[in-house]
């Protein structure tokens, strides 16, 4: 009895070790950029730590456990992808680059010697397939957008064209809908399409944007009288899926849904409202702020001043910067007045600084 008491206790023992080890080598893997002042890139862990040199021109954030980064040849930025231990893949090969989405990144390369291409690499820097268009677009929601000289379309995860290219300029598809247009400049108007690339919603906002929290920020013009003049300026507000204005279009500016809250803008002033159209947060004249991300949004004052606002408005972290990130798997990049940059996790702890 004696000996199976302490078999289960040197069982237990080891089983915490392990967990306290993984825990431990989770949070190694999951590296941030930081650039020095010469300009070069490397990474760090969530500690604070040092984990891969400065040694790129560009590095961007991981996603799918691949970083995409660049370097300069010839005065022109080659790119590249690489893992958490500084593992290559692409070997510079690529003239044009985007992060991994869905399982895949945009690259763009020389198919000849005189000739650039687009596709789309898997994490192991496999080329999918070369796409025969003149610009693409990352993966979202199952759909990349592709132009042609007929105009732009998508192409699904097996890289078939399955919704035609014959649109002006499109937007993203985010739940089942995706904003496309035809036509230029003051003649262009904006509609939605379904992933089977039918219309659902006519051609008739100046503007319109993707569905978040079931609504969309579109743009039309209405009619104001000012004195004797009846004057049509551009309002935005919100739609629902059958093409309605469920938020009046009353605003100057308007953002997506993030978080169940959107800013607006209206008369200088900016405010955030929940998707009743009701105003949540009120800002200061001249304050600008980004939608809100992981519980908090990143404001700038006309002074210069940046700082952070939980969802109630009250300021949540504000340590004299003049320049913050949104928070981005529970950490944010931030300059000082001082010229210190660093980054702060989201509890307001600075995890490491420039100097």
């Amino acid at each position: 009895m004696y000996i199976c008491i302490l078999s289960m206790k040197r069982y237990f023992t080891l089983q915490l070790l392990l967990l306290l080890h993984l825990l431990v080598l989770s949070k190694s893997h999951f590296l941030l950029p930081i650039v020095n002042e010469n300009g070069k890139w490397g990474y760090i862990d969530t500690t604070g730590a040092q984990i891969l040199p400065y040694q790129y021109d560009l590095a961007y954030h991981f996603t799918d456990g691949r970083a995409l980064v660049a370097v300069t040849v010839n005065g022109e930025y080659k790119y590249s992808f690489i893992d958490v231990k500084g593992n290559l893949y692409g070997n510079w090969n690529y003239t044009d680059a985007g992060p991994f989405s869905n399982g895949y990144a945009l690259v763009r390369f020389f198919s000849d010697p005189l000739n650039l291409s687009w596709g789309f690499i898997d994490t192991s820097a496999t080329l999918a397939r070369p796409l025969n268009c003149l610009d693409a677009r990352s993966f979202s929601s199952g759909f990349a957008a592709i132009n042609k000289f007929s105009g732009w379309g998508f192409v699904n995860k097996n890289f078939k064209e399955v919704i035609a290219a014959q649109y002006s300029v499109v937007g993203s598809f985010s739940e089942g809908l995706c904003a496309v247009a035809q036509g230029k400049d003051t003649l262009q108007r904006w509609a939605y399409i379904n992933s089977l690339g039918l219309q659902v919603i006519q051609f008739k906002y100046i503007y319109a944007s993707g569905f978040s929290n079931h609504l969309a920020a579109a743009c039309i013009e209405v009619e104001e009288k000012q004195m004797r003049k009846t004057i049509k300026r551009k309002k935005v507000g919100y739609l629902g899926g059958n093409g309605d204005f469920m938020i009046p279009a009353i605003y100057d500016e308007a953002s997506d849904f993030s978080e169940g809250l959107a800013r607006v803008k209206k008369d200088n002033f900016e405010f955030f409202i929940d998707g009743m159209g009701a105003t949540v947060i009120s800002l200061d004249s001249g304050v600008h702020a980004s939608s809100f991300h992981q519980g908090f949004a990143a404001v700038n004052a006309p002074d210069g001043r940046a700082y952070f606002i939980d969802t109630h408005g009250n300021i949540a972290f504000d340590y004299n910067f003049v320049s913050l990130t949104d928070f981005n798997n529970g950490y944010a990049f931030f300059v000082k007045r001082n010229g210190i940059q660093g980054y702060l996790d989201s509890k307001g702890v600075i995890i490491w600084k420039s100097r």
